[in-house]
């Protein structure tokens, strides 16, 4: 044995998977909604630390894991980044939140899913060299000289087709 006691659902070789059986009283895999495309979102867009832009891998995050004795393999966390598994225990759920630095909840709550995923597809925009070199340039612009600007760039969105969805909620609303 290596000296400690691992909590129940974990072993050597991994996670073990909760019991699906709705009799048992133990959670149906089916709980966590949607768990794979969190968990890939995670994986596409958190940056391994604040002043790194090098996103985590399935080796990395199950080596973070490690270093919080957890243990789980690679090809675990590939199964559930990719949906093959969907029923990850309580505790690899919270080495994975903090690996990520987000709330447990996002992976089960809906409203705090959606929050977190708008702040990420922010932090994608921002890591974006186009949108950085627009944000420098834009910075110490009054906002009356920024107005047509936006304007602009508003209008080429449109015509790119990157806010037809905006627009048809707009007409409609």
């Amino acid at each position: 044995m290596d000296g400690f006691a691992r909590p129940q659902g974990v072993s050597d070789q991994g996670v073990e998977p909760m019991s699906s059986d709705p009799q048992s009283g133990a959670s149906h895999p089916d709980d966590l909604h949607d768990l794979a495309g969190r968990l890939d979102l995670l994986f596409r867009t958190v940056p391994r630390s604040d002043n790194s832009t090098q996103l985590h891998s399935s080796a990395s995050v199950a080596e973070e894991l490690e270093h919080k004795n957890i243990s789980v393999t690679p090809n675990h966390i590939r199964a559930l980044r990719t949906g093959r598994r969907r029923n990850p225990s309580f505790r690899l759920l919270a080495g994975l939140a903090e690996i990520f630095r987000v709330p447990l909840d996002y992976f089960v709550d809906d409203s705090v899913s959606a929050e977190i995923e708008e702040s990420l597809q922010a932090l994608v925009a921002v890591r974006d060299t186009g949108v950085q070199q627009l944000m420098m340039r834009a910075h110490g612009v009054s906002t009356e000289s920024l107005s047509p600007v936006l304007a602009l760039l508003d209008q080429i969105r449109r015509i790119e087709g990157l806010d037809q969805g905006d627009d048809q909620e707009t007409r409609s609303g």
